[in-house]
């Protein structure tokens, strides 16, 4: 064994330390600590796994997560850092599947709870397990793990992100008083080690989307109207919008074509800040769709259409083959779960459409009367453990909303002046295509 050194970023982090409760002197069974970004809590953790294997002989120590299938994809790079920073890197043995002191013969495991739930079993003569990216870890993985760990003296330390009320840690731990548990929320200002940089980083967050700022970094869960993407008031106010048409624009058509039986299949064509036109087919065939569409374009023309081609790629395929026959206008097939372009924000195309309608409206987007925009409120988000924006399944949905996300495709692109030569096809190249 080794004596270590270290700092905390607050001493609310003692307890990870000490895992007893200072006043009556009983060790937790439970240390669940949940803030937003920047607080130092997955530091501090990462610290006590390492002050805790370096001081006990032949502890066994796991750190779990929903997800993945070896520790170089869980907290290495934390749990190195936090050795190195101590002093001790060198006392440790780090592979891909163990880390072992040389020492004491402690080790730190990995296990990915999705695949594994079965195997929790065999965690029974566990002495410390951090499960980190709690909002992930399902009520089913919660129920094997929580009465598995059982030796004498064993704890469980939970670090997370606030996201959902109903995730299961939250649930169990934070809005109920789970037994012999220490529920600490970090905040910002607990972070004596806090730097210029990351204020500068939350103040824009709070000036460009202050509901995600005190989620992401306040580390607040989000009320039920906070959840909504685009909230209601934002939809009146784009009600109330007068924009200036700028015809030098290129026309976008958004076509979100109907599934087999359900749904509608709708075009909406969108000029800048101005939806210029709306149609809706109730029930077609591919080819009835088609010519639809075809009719559509005969009197209201656009220069650019981006068609749906989730399901299928019928409707889509149609009119490429028309528009490279006749070079009238340029043809993107859309699919809404490929990877977002802003995988930073977004987890995938649909959620960047969505996404993108926010920032239109935002930008002096104008809506119509017509309530089929209404129900651009009806689709809610959260954010995902990477801290990106997921729309929640339209399955959850009372009604699909066509119409909007026919308007999502119309904003797919930033806008162009509309070209002078001929059109360039983009279904020809990039990620989007077929």
């Amino acid at each position: 064994m080794s004596k270590v050194r270290f700092q905390l970023a607050s001493p609310k982090l003692n307890p990870i330390f000490t895992l007893k409760d200072p006043e009556s002197g009983t060790r937790f069974d439970h240390l669940v600590y949940y803030s937003g970004r920047g607080t130092g809590k997955s530091v501090g953790i990462a610290q006590g796994v390492i002050y805790h294997t370096n001081k006990n002989k032949r502890m066994r120590a796991v750190v779990c997560r929903q997800f993945g299938s070896s520790i170089d994809e869980s907290a290495q790079q934390e749990l190195r850092a936090a050795a190195k920073m101590m002093g001790v890197e060198e006392q440790y043995t780090w592979t891909s599947r163990i880390i072992t002191h040389k020492l004491t013969g402690s080790t730190i495991t990995f296990m990915g709870l999705e695949r594994n739930i079965g195997s929790i079993k065999g965690l029974s003569g566990v002495d410390l397990v951090w499960v980190e990216e709690a909002s992930d870890i399902s009520q089913a993985a919660l129920d094997f793990l929580i009465p598995t760990i059982r030796k004498p003296g064993s704890v469980i330390m939970y670090s997370l992100n606030p996201r959902d009320r109903n995730d299961a840690v939250a649930k169990t731990f934070i809005f109920n008083k789970y037994p012999n548990s220490l529920v600490v929320q970090l905040k910002t200002t607990d972070n004596k080690f806090w730097t210029d940089k990351l204020q500068r980083d939350m103040d824009a967050m709070r000036a460009i989307d202050p509901i995600g700022a005190k989620c992401i970094w306040d580390g607040e869960f989000l009320g039920a109207g906070d959840t909504v993407l685009i909230h209601p008031s934002v939809i009146a106010d784009a009600r109330t919008v007068i924009p200036t048409a700028n015809p030098k624009l290129k026309i976008y058509a958004g076509l979100d074509v109907a599934g087999m039986g359900k749904d509608s299949t709708v075009l909406v064509r969108r000029q800048g800040n101005i939806i210029l036109s709306k149609h809706k087919l109730a029930t077609g065939t591919t080819i009835e769709n088609t010519e639809w569409a075809k009719t559509i374009y005969a009197e209201h023309p656009w220069d650019e259409i981006i068609i749906d081609a989730t399901g299928s790629t019928g409707v889509a395929d149609l009119i490429e083959q028309w528009a490279s026959v006749t070079n009238i206008f340029e043809v993107t097939k859309w699919n809404a779960s490929r990877s977002a372009r802003n995988k930073v924000k977004y987890t995938n195309a649909r959620t960047e459409s969505w996404g993108r309608i926010r920032d239109w409206l935002r930008n002096g987007g104008q809506l119509t009367a017509d309530k089929c925009w209404d129900e651009l409120s009806l689709v809610e988000f959260k954010y995902t453990n990477k801290e990106q924006i997921a729309l929640l399944s339209k399955d959850l949905l009372k009604k699909s909303p066509d119409d909007c996300d026919a308007l999502a495709m119309s904003i797919w692109y930033n806008d162009e002046e509309k070209p002078t030569g001929p059109p360039q096809q983009h279904y020809s190249t990039g990620p989007y295509a077929g």
